[in-house]
């Protein structure tokens, strides 16, 4: 049941971050400091929409770690992949990345989450 609950104000705050995010866009000019603030709400928005999904997939293909372990695992998963998202919007932002820089960035991500379950093996 606090899986549920955990995930469910994840749910709620991901929709608010979004709508926030949403919202910003259209008031706010693109000057340097609402960038930096676009960037922190979406990567908000991205760890806030990962871990539930991360959660859903997990419980249908990963085994269980039991209840704090799977939610350990899906708020681990969801701040890494969410916070790459921020940094490759970031690099966007500054008019620096190129295809590969991205696409190496996510292996990293990989890289770092399978150490991780190699770990708990």
């Amino acid at each position: 049941m606090r899986n549920r609950l955990v995930l469910g104000v994840l749910v709620i705050l991901a929709l608010l971050s979004w709508a926030a995010l949403l919202t910003f866009m259209q008031r706010q000019p693109p000057v340097m400091v609402n960038q930096l603030i676009f960037v922190a709400m979406f990567s908000c928005g991205a760890v806030c929409t990962l871990t539930p999904l991360s959660y859903a997939i997990n419980a249908r293909v990963a085994p269980s770690l039991g209840s704090g372990g799977d939610m350990n695992r899906a708020l681990r998963q969801g701040m890494l992949f969410g916070m790459v998202g921020g940094v490759i919007m970031a690099l966007h932002l500054i008019r620096m990345l190129p295809p590969e820089r991205g696409l190496v960035l996510l292996a990293i991500v990989a890289l770092v989450e399978a150490l991780f379950y190699i770990r708990r093996r």
